[in-house]
């Protein structure tokens, strides 16, 4: 089934007859998730640039540098290519960075959730 969020369902009162069909009727059918990935290319690079402030240190930078040259395979599109090499620049840029002069010592790190509220 598919999810909605809560700002939808309040929407839906406003909505024509026609409107409120279709939205039903698109609500059974199933989400197609790709498993082939997607998504934005370069997540790998900013978790590993988060990583790093929360740590105050470059090794996850280093770690992931290892990890997506070990990912790289000569055979690849160069679409594909180009997003290894585009992520490998960016942690390069930060591999010698010294977090500690950039943020005080006694700061906290709060995440904040990108979701939306969903009902399944």
């Amino acid at each position: 089934m598919k999810k909605i969020s809560v700002k939808n369902i309040v929407m839906f009162r406003n909505k024509s007859e026609k409107s409120r069909r279709t939205l039903l009727t698109n609500l059974g059918k199933g989400n197609e998730v790709s498993l082939d990935g997607g998504g934005d290319y370069w997540v790998r690079s900013l978790s590993a640039l988060s990583n790093a402030v929360k740590e105050k240190s470059t090794e996850p930078i280093r770690n992931k540098i290892v990890d997506i040259t070990n990912d790289f395979k000569p055979g690849m599109i160069k679409q594909t290519k180009d997003m290894y090499e585009r992520n490998l620049n960016i942690l390069h840029n930060y591999e010698d960075f010294d977090f500690s002069n950039w943020l005080p010592a006694n700061t906290k790190t709060v995440s904040r959730s990108s979701k939306k509220a969903i009902i399944d």
